[in-house]
């Protein structure tokens, strides 16, 4: 429901852009969740119906606070949708989106992968590729820094601490190589496939990570979704 326009998807199958490689979404989103919800109809009951509930979850979190007035414009339609875009334009400032951008970019220069101990590599790379699309966001409501592909592979190369040989290799054929420094995403699929050791090893911090990459999805543990 609360998807921005921007990032909403409403193409046929067909036209729809393809898959970043291996994954199971497609640019400008950075998530299974993201693809789901930029998809998720707003016009049927069972939208009208979360709609509701949006607008009942939102007014009970605001009780007591001086936002909560601000639900009276939409108590008749219960629009929570419309509730929702109220608040982000009148809470949302530059401040918090600067705050949240500097939170992104802090990451991204500081983030470290030493190995498999570190959690699951394909998932590292996801996070890295979410907190700079959460950048790019924050950059649409105020003034911030653009930043490069090759700044930002920079970042990538310097995080990954790991002595990994069929890694180490990977990583200096895309140092020699402009096309890959150039191009974050094409450096992220290369190293995606790295047959690095430890690789297909399981334990309880890879499990927690594949929770992590559907959190956003709400569903009922024995079957069917929200709406």
């Amino acid at each position: 429901m609360v998807c921005p326009d921007t990032l909403r998807g409403d193409s046929a199958p067909e036209d729809a852009p393809g898959f970043v490689e291996g994954r199971h979404f497609a640019p400008p989103h950075t998530r299974l969740s993201d693809e789901i919800r930029a998809r998720a109809s707003r016009t049927t009951p069972n939208a009208q119906a979360d709609n509701e509930l949006l607008y009942k979850i939102l007014v009970e979190s605001f009780v007591g606070t001086n936002i909560a007035s601000q639900a009276e414009d939409f108590e008749r339609t219960r629009d929570g949708l419309g509730f929702w875009e109220r608040l982000q334009e009148t809470q949302c400032t530059d401040q918090h989106h600067e705050k949240a951008a500097h939170d992104n970019i802090n990451y991204l220069r500081s983030s470290k992968w030493d190995g498999p101990e570190s959690g699951d590599f394909t998932k590292y790379l996801d996070k890295d590729r979410r907190q700079f699309a959460n950048y790019t966001q924050a950059r649409e409501h105020c003034q911030l820094q653009e930043y490069s592909d090759r700044t930002r592979v920079g970042w990538l190369l310097a995080g990954i601490t790991s002595k990994d040989t069929q890694l180490c290799i990977r990583m200096n054929n895309i140092k020699d190589d402009d096309t890959y420094m150039d191009d974050w995403e094409k450096t992220a699929i290369y190293l995606a496939k790295t047959d690095y050791e430890g690789k297909n090893s399981k334990g309880k911090r890879k499990a927690r990570f594949a929770e992590g990459d559907v959190s956003g999805v709400r569903g009922n543990p024995n079957g069917g979704g929200g709406g």
